[in-house]
């Protein structure tokens, strides 16, 4: 199992912000999103990485060591959405996960 950690960049000359989510597996980087929140962001990216890799299931976030970003780390496996199971609340606050789904046929005509 691979942790996936999340790093916000700050726009350059030539780049907006942008939020990277990498692993040994590989790397994503979405834009900032304004309309979200950080943490949002950060979720946006950790999900766009797991969801490229076919990782489905539930992640846990945490901040990292150096408080630039966060970690997820996975709870639970899924291979379909019905497997897909949220913690009950004595195991984590509700906020401090997110749970990354297969696409279906009407997401992925959505997005062409």
């Amino acid at each position: 199992m691979q942790a996936i950690e999340t790093t916000y960049f700050g726009p350059t000359n030539t780049r907006g912000s942008r939020v990277v989510a990498k692993c040994q597996a590989g790397k994503v980087s979405v834009s900032w999103d304004y309309a979200l929140s950080v943490e949002e962001n950060h979720d946006a990216a950790a999900k766009a990485l797991a969801s490229k890799l076919e990782w489905l299931g539930t992640w846990l976030r945490g901040a990292r060591a150096d408080d630039k970003g966060n970690v997820y780390v996975r709870m639970s496996r899924a291979r379909n959405a019905e497997e897909c199971r949220t913690p009950p609340p004595a195991v984590c606050d509700p906020l401090d996960y997110i749970t990354v789904l297969p696409k279906t046929e009407s997401t992925t005509a959505a997005n062409k």
